[in-house]
């Protein structure tokens, strides 16, 4: 193989020069663009070049982490009013074309939306999983003793698939009558995530309510799991991918070849994200139409007090996504303390997250200040958050004395921001670095045979 060097000029370097524009200029100046001897006639395979570019480390991470930031959502089912109206035959022909594109777009925004979010805060979602699966885990053993009453199948994916929004008690040119206010409509779904669901199936504890359904819905895991939507061969892909990073990261360690910090990043989302789907395992993904169940009577408020567990108007809604219809207490510290499922989660998550980058701890960096820098900013990602939530369990003892609320607020503050500003120079110094690595950094290993996109 020959090698040869290109001082400045070539369309690679004008393209290092816009992406890591805050790179300085005189230390990366230079291309070095490997060229191959033709391979002699007669030869029928021929093996990659035993290095990779700085772009097949770019391309390869920036394609691993939006899969696995697309393919890990698990997202409760949208509002019907948009899914399930249908166009009037007196539209026009622009009319229904606008209808069908608003219901298109609506499932495909969402996601998108959330795939942000993954994107900034993977914490976040590993919280929200975390606080699904034992949601789901408390509905099923709950539900297990009407399920046998009652002689239907309940699983952990019945559980999910309530909790998501999956069953509805759907009334049609009813009223619903508050005192003097009436609220009139011609189509009605009352979600009912499980806990509402086995109130309106047991009545609750007081004898003044009689159940509202005669029996749980009539639904076996198989309809649901041929309600869900997820992609087999996108999670295939992304899971195919995330193993080809995690190997390649373990075998270049082991050869003390190299790791760039980019790679470390988007393991550690990639550990995220297994976390997450090992979480949602049981749970439908991509379900767009809940199953409806007719109501035996007429809606009334003593019917939405009984099944709705928030507020009227919440019921009247499809479940939120970010989880905030749910205040279960935290399974770690006691009730007192106002922390939720979520909360537990989210620090598991930034536990997880902020441990994988201290593993960069020893990396070779452009200078040693960032050094130093990265090793701040990877421990406070992972102290910090579980530092805060400490401190929000004494919160409330602390706020009996005013003299130390203004301490506590101000420390509070410092903790949050600390924590931006971590994961801010974290995510700045993934890219500046990536055009300082070593040549070691350049070779590669048998890995490089294993089928993935870069």
């Amino acid at each position: 193989m020959i090698h040869v060097f290109e001082p400045k000029s070539s369309i690679a370097h004008t393209s290092y020069v816009l992406l890591f524009i805050l790179i300085d200029g005189s230390s990366a100046s230079s291309t070095f663009r490997p060229n191959c001897t033709r391979p002699p006639d007669g030869v029928n395979f021929v093996y990659k070049a035993d290095i990779r570019a700085t772009f097949d480390i770019l391309w390869s991470c920036l394609f691993t982490l939006l899969i696995c930031t697309w393919t890990v959502q698990h997202l409760n089912i949208p509002d019907q009013s948009i899914i399930e109206d249908e166009a009037p035959p007196k539209w026009s022909l622009s009319q229904k074309f606008h209808a069908l594109a608003q219901k298109k777009w609506s499932h495909f925004f969402p996601k998108l939306k959330w795939m942000l979010l993954t994107l900034l805060l993977p914490e976040f979602l590993l919280g929200k999983a975390f606080q699904d699966r034992v949601l789901a885990g408390r509905s099923w053993r709950e539900m297990q003793p009407l399920a046998k009453a009652d002689k239907v199948e309940w699983t952990l994916t019945h559980s999910f698939y309530a909790n998501m929004g999956g069953f509805v008690l759907k009334a049609k040119k009813r009223h619903i009558k508050s005192g003097s206010e009436d609220v009139s409509f011609q189509k009605a779904y009352i979600f009912l995530d499980s806990e509402r669901l086995y109130l309106a199936r047991s009545g609750g504890e007081s004898d003044l309510h009689k159940p509202i359904l005669e029996h749980l819905p009539s639904i076996t895991q198989d309809e649901i799991d041929d309600k869900s939507k997820g992609d087999f061969f996108v999670k295939a892909t992304a899971l195919i991918q995330v193993l080809w990073l995690l190997i390649q990261v373990v075998i270049r360690a082991a050869r003390g070849l190299v790791v760039s910090q980019l790679e470390i990043v988007v393991l550690a989302y990639s550990v995220c994200t297994i976390i997450t789907y090992v979480l949602c395992w049981s749970k439908p993904q991509g379900t767009q139409i809940p199953t409806a169940i007719k109501l035996p009577k007429p809606v009334n408020v003593d019917l939405l007090e009984l099944v709705s567990t928030v507020s009227r108007i919440d019921c009247l809604h499809s479940l939120p996504n970010d989880g905030r219809y749910d205040k279960a207490s935290s399974l770690f510290l006691p009730k007192e303390a106002l922390q939720t499922l979520l909360d537990d989660g989210f620090v598991i998550g930034a536990v997880v997250f902020g441990a994988v980058h201290c593993s960069a701890w020893n990396f070779h960096f452009p200078t040693s200040a960032e050094k130093l820098l990265w090793r701040i900013a990877s421990t406070l990602s992972t102290g910090v958050v579980p530092l805060y939530y400490v401190v929000l369990l004494y919160d409330f003892h602390v706020k009996k004395f005013r003299f130390l609320s203004s301490y506590l607020w101000f420390f509070e503050n410092v903790v949050v921001l600390s924590y931006m500003f971590a994961r801010l120079y974290l995510l700045f110094e993934v890219f500046r670095s990536l055009c300082f690595l070593p040549p070691e950094a350049f070779l590669t290993t048998w890995v490089q045979q294993i089928p993935h996109v870069s």
